[in-house]
């Protein structure tokens, strides 16, 4: 599949018959993955889009503009754009009506995707957030500290702080129970 105007930069996602690709020109880009065409482009971001996530129809995008945008795939519509970062939208993850991501500026946000409003701002990370996991309870973050945190979102509480990594933290799986991080190290 080719279409992009830059890289395509780490940011794929699948569903269904659908693949989701977003790029250093700005935009994401909705394609067949039983055609391999195109079906159409999302423009609307003035930054690099480095992070995305697709359930169903709903396609949410982070961007080196310091937003998130939250698109209907179907017609390619921006629904809501989402302000508050103050560095690059370098992660996310959606659980439900809310997704949760993580910047640059070292905090995560908890936003509804159906309002676009920020709930809740969660601080405690000395460096760039850079992964993201979030079970509807439970928010766990890993960042460019070497820290792995435990968060409950609605107090906006660092419940635990999981040292041991001797570098960067890059990503994480959360099943509720057991986080599984990887790092650098």
């Amino acid at each position: 599949m080719k279409g992009h105007d830059d890289h395509v930069i780490t940011c794929l996602q699948f569903s269904g018959d659908l693949v989701v690709s977003g790029s250093d020109d700005n935009t994401l880009k909705v394609w067949s993955a039983v055609s391999g065409k195109c079906l159409r482009t999302l423009t609307g971001h003035s930054g690099g889009v480095w992070c995305s996530q697709m359930v169903v129809a709903t396609v949410i995008s982070g961007s080196t503009d310091r937003t998130l945008r939250v698109w209907d795939a179907e017609s390619g519509e921006c629904v809501h754009t989402l302000y508050g970062h103050t560095s690059t939208v370098r992660c996310m993850h959606l659980h439900g009506n809310r997704v949760v991501s993580g910047s640059r500026d070292t905090t995560l946000r908890v936003w509804d995707v159906s309002t676009g409003r920020c709930e809740h701002v969660l601080t405690g990370h000395v460096a760039a957030v850079r992964c993201v996991q979030y079970d509807g309870r439970r928010v766990v973050s890993g960042g460019y500290d070497y820290m792995v945190k435990v968060w409950d979102p609605e107090t906006e509480v660092c419940l635990h702080t999981l040292q041991g990594h001797t570098n960067r933290v890059y990503s994480l799986q959360f099943d509720g129970v057991f986080v599984v991080s990887g790092s650098l190290d």
